[in-house]
């Protein structure tokens, strides 16, 4: 099996390779199960395909985890009751032998992505190609644990598995409840019909396992260890979800608009048991819900929360260092207009459109962290100093009531992705990066359309040459731009031409 990381439609394309990406999401996709057997392919010996009994086990060794938190050790009896070993504390290496190594114990790695650079790279690429947050598990059995079949199980997510190591035996059932909300264990084998499919996975083969599919892995017989991976995503991305998310806002606009919704209802209408019977209020019901659905949903609306909450907690862009940034500004001469510039990581932004006390309703966000760097003591030069000022005293002299608020995931914890977040956590994990006027919403999306290619910032559709040099700079100072610099420059020392 050949992973394509080079892009995250590539990365997808070679899990389910053969199968078409256009076959994939018409037939596959919240419909039913794919199984694609690549051992006949060369399986890699790096990357994601390396994780093994052996390479897990030495993160046991070389970190401090969590029992219940990082790792879970679970046992099954041979009816398929599963039965938790977790300790309080962290697992020690002893006991991950006895229990494990050469016990009758299955591990799960909880969010290994956290610690494993691999994984980081072949998340954070989902999480591009989805747009929703991507987890992931990491489970190893050894051969005496591999007896025992697991319960029955479904759920509430759309799940990618990828054996890396031995084999292993899944059999599967139609949902009870097709794309289920919730997750269940140990489901009574008489709610299920017969299986639909019985897969052996060996190391290299891929299953997908569209939400509410009915799983259990089976007893199988073998001389080595069985690791796989399983990514779990789309569990809060459903038109419910959107239409939850919108509809609040909508009838606010709709209430402000239009006089039909500020009608009374009903006199006593709290106390009528026949309310919704009554032929006029279901009339009336039935117009409000039609205009609101033919006038307001013409704009299309971004789910706020749900694209706040994604920026908030995904991973952060591979390999980059986002303590190292939190707690610095770019160093160097800050651009000007003879320089060519582009956004940094792309898929790491998000543009949202709102009222301008959009940040008084949602006071978790950080705004202005640069000037929260400068009182916490943090080595600004003169430069850094003076651009911050700049920034804040110049960008609001309109009377605009919106304004483009940015958010960034590039300043996101790794450590923390996909685990129960702390309050103390909320504020200096925050994406709310900058807030800008209006206006400069079209030369945003030029940025993020061109992607990885250079454009003059001296191009960039604002009437005002003062307001392009503005908001260049505003990008920079938030580690969102990157530039070649013009002949009138310095160099920028934090740019990155490759």
């Amino acid at each position: 099996m050949s992973i394509d990381l080079t892009s995250p439609k590539r990365l997808f394309l070679s899990l389910i390779c053969p199968v078409s990406f256009d076959d994939f999401f018409s037939q596959y996709w919240e419909e039913k199960p794919l199984y694609v057997p690549k051992s006949y392919g060369p399986v890699g010996s790096d990357g994601i395909l390396s994780l093994s009994h052996r390479t897990l086990r030495n993160f046991i060794k070389n970190l401090q985890l969590q029992c219940g938190r990082d790792i879970d050790i679970t046992k099954c009896s041979l009816n398929g009751k599963k039965e938790s070993l977790n300790d309080k504390g962290v697992l020690s290496l002893a006991k991950y032998d006895r229990l494990v190594t050469g016990g009758q114990a299955s591990a799960c790695f909880n969010e290994l992505q956290r610690f494993q650079n691999d994984l980081w790279q072949l998340i954070e690429l989902l999480e591009s190609f989805f747009g929703t947050l991507v987890g992931s598990k990491v489970i190893v059995s050894p051969t005496a644990a591999q007896k025992s079949p697991t319960p029955l199980s479904f759920s509430n997510a759309e799940t990618l598995v990828i054996q890396t190591e031995g084999e292993s035996c899944w059999v599967l059932y139609s949902p009870v409840s097709p794309l289920s909300r919730e997750q269940s264990e140990n489901i009574a084998p008489e709610h299920l019909g017969e299986p639909t499919h019985e897969v052996l996975l060996r190391a290299g083969d891929f299953l997908y396992l569209p939400r509410g599919t009915v799983y259990q892995n089976g007893a199988i017989v073998t001389n080595t260890h069985s690791t796989y991976l399983a990514m779990y995503t789309y569990q809060q991305a459903s038109w419910g979800d959107y239409l939850q998310s919108i509809f609040p806002s909508l009838i606010k606009e709709a209430m402000e608009s239009d006089v039909d919704f500020r009608r009374g209802l009903p006199i006593n209408f709290l106390k009528s048991t026949k309310l919704t019977k009554n032929s006029k209020f279901q009339s009336v019901l039935g117009i409000l819900l039609f205009k609101l659905a033919k006038s307001r949903l013409e704009k299309f609306p971004l789910p706020k929360d749900l694209m706040e909450k994604f920026m908030e907690k995904r991973l952060p862009p591979y390999r980059t260092d986002p303590t190292l940034l939190r707690s610095t500004l770019p160093s160097g001469t800050p651009p000007d207009l003879s320089c060519k510039v582009r956004l940094r990581c792309p898929e790491h932004l998000s543009f949202l459109v709102a009222d301008r006390t959009y940040v008084n309703e949602n006071s978790s966000c950080t705004v202005h962290c640069d000037l929260e760097l400068k009182d916490n003591g943090c080595s600004l030069d003169d430069t850094a100093s003076s651009q911050l000022q700049f920034l804040s005293q110049s960008f609001f002299e309109s009377d605009d009531s919106q304004a483009v608020f940015v958010f960034s995931s590039l300043l996101n914890s790794r450590l923390h992705h996909m685990m129960p977040c702390q309050s103390n956590q909320i504020r200096e994990h925050a994406s709310l990066a900058l807030i800008l006027p209006i206006e400069f919403l079209p030369s945003l999306e030029i940025l993020k359309a061109s992607s990885e290619q250079f454009m003059a910032a001296a191009s960039l559709p604002l009437n005002n040459p003062a307001d392009r040099e503005q908001l260049i700079r505003a990008l920079w100072s938030r580690h969102l731009l990157e530039c070649i610099p013009g002949f009138r420059s310095q160099p920028c020392k934090s740019t990155k031409l490759d």
